[in-house]
């Protein structure tokens, strides 16, 4: 459809590069009653069509029949309207026959990209938008995929206009019938082509979306999983100083190793992250960027020195500029998490954590008009860690993590303030993680850096417009332990490196008590 759009474009690029500003609008009636003539044409001449199939004639008439009775007119014309009004390209495009060919372009470009944003991308909405183009510059309005013009009807317009061009168009109607007909090869390349084009068009609608929820979803539901695997593994956190024992320290006195384990031991976690999303071309724009805020907090029992149980809660708030269509995307959510962790031996422990989350987003945008909306989500995660710990000369020590998380985000549907109705989706990411961490032990104080591989094994996608091109990634992490007798205290600074177009940085602290 894509490409009959542009041929369309072409036919009414007369030469001439006198610009005006359009000052025209356009009805939901006409572009109703012009979608309607369209569709008696084609029923009246269907091999017409020059080059087209059997199937793209149908779907052609399908997409017609449902702009004259679709329920969504008004925001179809809203779009029109706003981009109208508010694109450089369409306020110099010129008036027909003397048209600006560049302003031509970038207006109708910017037709499908305020339908795009608008969830309204569709061959019924972008024939529409053909309509209102064609208006804007007073030129005739063309029948895709032939020579027949029709002018833009009034409301009251009689279909004997559109008869005078079916007689004239009669003449050629056994050639391109013929053309059909010799080129049985060519008329199928041309079927999985068209084919092809309408995906890649449907595929940018959604892009913009799957780019957000995919690096939401890594520093909202993944990082809440990673969270709670560090306080349950790594003596970087307040579970490393309870029971089960997972650290040798010798003759080090004031820690795990050297007392007795608290049975209970509360943690609090807050951090603040730096996402981004600097990808744009020709076919997609997904650019944004913003924070993301972690609270969580938790409380465990030990059962035995080598069994712990425990529960944690979260909130989750995220703000986020969304340059693609100069809006905005601010959600928060509350998570429960219950976990497990099981000391096996001296060296090794096993991890397994399973959440639960729920929220809502306020959507704003105001590409060509302001358009808002709320949309809520559920959120669900479980991952499972096997940790290992080894000290040296009881200075150094390592500490490596194997884990895997499988994270699944439900987006609700929603109709946004014109009226459209925007599908819900669901997105599932799965990770696999591997990561190695060296500390130097300091008389209470522990400094360390780390290195995490990270491996994206199932990650939402848009198909065509793979928005999650880079499956793999590495975290570095830089931090610093501070430990007393019953309570410990860390600052961390990791980065995700390794994701083009992609920012995720977190600044973290958090701090425990046993008692």
């Amino acid at each position: 459809m894509k490409k009959t759009f542009l041929c369309l474009l072409t036919m009414i690029s007369i030469l001439g590069v006198t610009p005006a500003k359009a000052a025209t609008t356009v009805t939901a009636t006409e572009i109703q009653v012009w979608g309607q003539a369209v569709v008696d044409y084609i029923t009246a001449n269907p091999s017409a069509v020059a080059n087209l199939t059997a199937t793209d004639v149908q779907n052609l008439k399908t997409a017609f029949t449902a702009l004259a009775t679709s329920t969504q007119i008004s925001s179809y014309v809203n779009v029109y309207n706003n981009v109208l009004a508010t694109s450089s390209g369409c306020a110099g495009i010129g008036t027909y026959p003397n048209v600006n060919q560049t302003n031509l372009n970038t207006c109708s470009n910017d037709i499908q990209v305020g339908l795009s944003t608008a969830g309204l991308y569709n061959e019924g909405a972008l024939m529409g938008g053909i309509a209102a183009l064609s208006k804007a510059m007073g030129a005739p309005l063309t029948i895709p995929g032939t020579t027949a013009t029709v002018p833009m009807p009034a409301p009251t317009t009689p279909t004997t206009t559109l008869a005078t061009t079916t007689t004239t168009k009669a003449a050629t109607t056994t050639t391109a019938a013929t053309t059909t007909t010799t080129s049985g090869s060519t008329t199928t390349t041309k079927s999985t082509t068209t084919t092809t084009i309408r995906n890649a068009e449907k595929e940018a609608a959604a892009a913009a979306t799957t780019a957000i929820s995919s690096q939401v979803q890594r520093a909202t539901t993944i990082q809440q999983a990673v969270t709670i695997i560090n306080v349950l593994s790594s003596i970087a956190s307040p579970r490393a100083m309870v029971g089960p024992q997972r650290i040798a320290l010798g003759d080090k006195k004031g820690m795990a190793a050297g007392e007795s384990a608290s049975q209970w031991n509360v943690w609090m976690n807050a951090s603040r992250g730096y996402i981004a999303n600097t990808f744009a071309n020709a076919l997609a724009d997904t650019r944004f960027d913003g924070n993301v805020d972690n609270w969580i907090g938790g409380m465990d029992y030990a059962v035995n020195k080598d069994l712990v149980i425990g529960a944690s809660a979260g909130f989750d708030r995220t703000k986020l500029d969304t340059l693609y269509n100069k809006g905005t995307f601010n959600s928060k959510g509350s998570m429960i998490a219950p976990y497990i962790s099981y000391q096996i031996n001296k060296m090794f422990s096993v991890d397994a954590v399973a959440g639960y989350a729920d929220g809502d987003t306020d959507l704003r945008s105001n590409a060509f008009g302001l358009i808002t909306a709320k949309q809520n989500f559920e959120r669900n995660f479980a991952a499972i860690n096997l940790s290992a710990v080894q000290w040296i000369d009881d200075v150094w020590q390592l500490t490596g993590k194997m884990s895997y998380i499988s994270a699944e985000e439900k987006l609700k549907a929603y109709t946004d303030s014109s009226n459209a109705t925007v599908a819900g989706q669901t997105n599932r990411l799965e990770q696999f993680r591997l990561g190695a961490q060296v500390g130097y032990w300091a008389n209470g104080i522990m400094p360390y850096i780390g290195l995490t591989y990270v491996n994206d094994v199932k990650a939402p996608s848009t198909g065509l417009i793979n928005v999650s091109k880079n499956k793999d990634a590495y975290t570095v992490a830089a931090g610093i332990n501070i430990f007393n007798k019953d309570m410990i205290g860390n600052l961390s600074f990791t980065s995700e490196r390794g994701r083009s177009n992609n920012r995720n940085n977190i600044l973290m602290g958090s701090m425990g008590f046993r008692f």
